[in-house]
């Protein structure tokens, strides 16, 4: 799997821009509030991201999660010199201070449900350790033991071919 998003800071800087220039627009008691600056700023936004995944899937990518300003792809049978590739070919097709970038490679990708809309990710580095991507592991009122099951419980669900693992794990 690969998560592709715009990462460099330029493109930081703009998503950064972006957003607030949203909430300026959008915030009824705001000074430039514009209902057609929002819509029009959300239409070049979803314009953008559907054409991102069109290509995906026109290369032979699986989209496996998406959101406004990142995707999880599935590579398939392809390679991560198919991914650059696809990257160098998607930027060439996108607006000049536009730029797609790959985060990371991963081998495996757990996606979460969620009730905020948030996206839920545990993810497998090719290196093995694991990232959790808005997935509360510490809260004040849990105990020791459940703050470091739930880690333990996703890493070996993630690490482990044998469903039965974590099961025991968690039985022990």
């Amino acid at each position: 799997s690969i998560v592709l998003s715009g990462t460099s800071p330029s493109c930081w800087a703009l998503k950064t821009i972006a957003n607030n220039l949203t909430h300026i627009f959008t915030h009824p008691h705001s000074r430039w509030y514009s209902a057609t600056c929002h819509h029009a700023a959300s239409a070049f936004t979803q314009h953008y991201i559907r054409t991102v995944l069109e290509k995906a899937q026109e290369f032979g990518l699986i989209v496996l999660s998406s959101d406004h300003e990142s995707m999880l792809l599935s590579m398939g049978r392809k390679d991560m010199l198919d991914a650059m590739e696809f990257v160098d070919k998607l930027n060439f097709l996108l607006p000049s201070h536009m730029d797609v970038s790959i985060s990371s490679f991963y081998s495996k990708a757990l996606v979460l449900p969620s009730k905020t809309g948030q996206r839920r990710l545990a993810l497998l580095r090719l290196n093995g350790t694991c990232e959790l991507k808005n997935i509360d592991s510490v809260r004040r009122n849990w105990s020791p033991i459940a703050k470091t099951t739930k880690e333990d419980v996703i890493k070996l669900i993630l690490r482990e071919d044998d469903l039965s693992i974590p099961i025991n794990y968690v039985r022990q």
